[in-house]
């Protein structure tokens, strides 16, 4: 596959940027690694600390 430079026609581009996205989603792994501290990780938000603030909002108005 050729190198192409500085492409300054939008439509070039957008067909550049399409076919380089199709073949990204041709090669990406059927399972991706994640990180096990990082959103769908094994280990995320385990053992979260409690919130620090009051269970009841004792300033807020009546009826609230």
């Amino acid at each position: 596959m050729p190198i192409i430079r500085d492409v300054k026609d939008p439509r070039a581009l957008a067909e550049i940027f399409a076919k380089a996205e199709a073949q990204l989603a041709n090669t990406l792994h059927p399972d991706p690694y994640i990180p096990a501290m990082m959103p769908g990780g094994t280990k995320w938000e385990r053992n979260l600390r409690p919130p620090m603030g009051p269970v009841f909002d004792h300033e807020a108005p009546a009826g609230h």
